[in-house]
């Protein structure tokens, strides 16, 4: 004999069901999303790890082995970036950034290491929210050729943030006119930026009438012809008569420029 259940039973119990899991599964996802967007997630990692020091028993509870007489070695914190990024011969000869071997490269075959929200940093300021511990420029001069920013409209005026107003918050104009100042020293070298068009609904358009607001940011940007089969030469970029050091790609916008 087979005993079916009550359909009422069923429902009763799916309607209690639901509700809850609903719930509970919104309030994970709000949690993981304040957790990503308020804090840098190395750190939480960081401090979930097991600490690894090595421990100091004293040479009284270690019979039989003779005392050392070297000094201590201790992991060396470096301020500054060790390594250089740009490694070309001063001796006149080309270069394109960081080696003479890169000027033979196709633009879409040059290697960019990127910084994911590039202008949300500890360093400019901001204890919580802030994805990076050097600033903008710490981040050139270390070799990030790739830049990722977030373009926000907080309080009716065109910003950097990271998704939400206040976190990681930079003036535009004042974040290119870094980025350019860091190219009218360094002409060998070319910078990749990815816009991506974030809370506020900014638009495209915004945003060019700030780069254009900078004497020579536009001058310096690559404007990309769809008809061509080719990508151009590094070499023909930062060596060429019109002198390009900026390329520039966008996603989520509302307007095209």
């Amino acid at each position: 004999m087979v005993f079916l259940k009550s359909s009422n039973a069923s429902r009763d119990k799916s309607c209690c069901t639901w509700p809850l899991a609903i719930a509970f599964l919104v309030s994970l996802a709000v949690t993981v999303i304040l957790v990503l967007a308020l804090g840098p997630l190395e750190q939480g990692v960081s401090k979930a790890m097991p600490n690894f020091e090595p421990v100091d028993f004293g040479d009284d509870q270690l019979p039989g082995l003779v005392p050392s007489t070297n000094a201590p070695s201790t992991s060396p914190v470096f301020d500054e970036p060790q390594y250089e990024f740009i490694q070309c011969l001063d001796n006149g000869g080309e270069c394109c950034n960081g080696r003479e071997g890169n000027c033979e490269l196709r633009l879409n075959e040059m290697l960019f290491a990127m910084a994911h929200n590039a202008m949300s940093t500890e360093e400019s300021g901001y204890d919580i929210g802030f994805n990076h511990y050097k600033n903008l420029d710490g981040a050139l001069r270390a070799g990030f050729r790739g830049l990722n920013l977030d373009v926000c409209k907080c309080d009716g005026r065109l910003s950097f943030c990271h998704t939400i107003c206040g976190y990681g918050d930079r003036n535009p104009y004042q974040v290119l006119l870094e980025v350019k100042a860091f190219l009218d020293e360094h002409p060998t070298e070319f910078v990749v930026f990815v816009f991506q068009f974030s809370t506020g609904s900014p638009s495209l358009a915004e945003l060019f009438g700030v780069m254009s607001s900078i004497d020579g940011f536009v001058e310096k940007m690559l404007v990309v012809d769809p008809d061509e089969p080719e990508w151009p030469l590094l070499r023909d970029l930062i060596y060429g008569e019109e002198k390009k050091q900026i390329i520039a790609f966008q996603h989520e916008a509302n307007d095209n420029c």
